[in-house]
């Protein structure tokens, strides 16, 4: 399942959200896995500890006005933990890395 996600992620990054998801689809059918949530195929991550595919939740921190006064929360998007969890292996391990894309 991890590689299948790799996959995706790989061969489905320059695609439109529409083939993106056509591309997911069809990965998984041949690699015969079951996504947890077709209809957010592409939030369909590997996990090492349940070892089993599981879909990307959001998640949102407790907090008030009060707690943004140092530092405002991140609130883990879907998109947001997708990217952490493909630059992690790259940062854990001190490798370099280059992020390319649009500017904003």
């Amino acid at each position: 399942p991890q590689f299948l996600c790799g996959l995706v992620r790989g061969f489905g990054a320059n695609l439109p959200l529409a083939e993106r998801e056509n591309l997911a689809k069809e990965i998984f059918k041949l690699g015969n896995e079951t996504v947890p949530d077709m209809s957010a195929i592409l939030d369909a991550y590997y996990s090492a500890k349940s070892q089993r595919l599981e879909t990307y939740q959001l998640q949102v921190p407790d907090c008030n006005y009060k707690d943004f006064t140092e530092q405002p929360p991140l609130i883990s998007t879907c998109d947001t933990q997708r990217v952490r969890d493909l630059l992690n292996p790259w940062i854990s391990r001190s490798e370099p890395f280059v992020l390319v894309g649009p500017e904003g």
